[in-house]
């Protein structure tokens, strides 16, 4: 077992692997790790049950549900194609709402606003490429051969702050389970708290395929 000072604080890390679990095949519910991509360490657990309309998601600091929970995003939309998550900490604390913009997300990019209490917008999440990987990737959703199309039309999310600055993204590596990596660019240009970014990444798999 690593002592205190062998452990990395995971919120000082600048890149993040996400996985799907291998309990979520098995259970009612999306289920995803996020682990250091060189150790292999453990950071977070979350889980969104599916059998509901409203799904809430729960991330926890740790490998399990049994860990001390991190965060909750609170789902305040009956559909994920009209996503919109609010942020809200362990404290009952509110960091940040993420509302996805259908019309824009249907006919030019996957588009989401990154928002504060008062829904101003403090900045942005848009899928990298343009108009026709788009569309071709709404059609893979509705198609037979979603997974191996969606291989070759991987999710890729760039998060820019109210000025267009980029400072972190978010991708699908080529895999058959899910499988993402998530690097923070320049911490220095984030204006919202990172445990909502860490936590919305949960979601964009399973909103972008709905």
């Amino acid at each position: 077992m690593k002592t205190m000072s062998e452990q990395k604080d995971p919120f000082k890390q600048s890149i993040y692997e996400y996985r799907q679990s291998t309990k979520a095949l098995f259970a009612a519910q999306e289920a995803y790790n996020v682990h250091d991509p060189v150790s292999n360490e453990k950071y977070f657990y979350a889980k969104r049950d599916r059998l509901w309309l409203k799904r809430d998601l729960h991330v926890y600091e740790g490998s399990s549900d049994v860990d001390p929970k991190m965060m909750t995003m609170v789902d305040e939309s009956i559909t994920d194609s009209f996503g919109s998550f609010a942020a809200i900490d362990n404290k009952d604390n509110f960091l940040a709402r993420f509302r996805r913009k259908f019309w824009r997300s249907w006919f030019w990019r996957e588009t989401w606003t990154i928002e504060d209490q008062e829904n101003n917008v403090i900045g942005y999440m848009r899928a990298k490429g343009g108009f026709f990987k788009t569309l071709l990737r709404k059609f893979s959703l509705i198609g037979d051969r979603v997974d191996f199309i969606l291989l070759f039309l991987r999710l890729h999310y760039q998060f820019f702050n109210a000025e267009n600055e980029l400072y972190a993204e978010y991708s699908r590596k080529f895999s058959i389970r899910d499988f993402y990596k998530l690097e923070f660019l320049d911490e220095s240009k984030m204006n919202v708290d990172k445990r909502a970014i860490l936590s919305i990444c949960f979601l964009l798999d399973s909103a972008e395929e709905r």
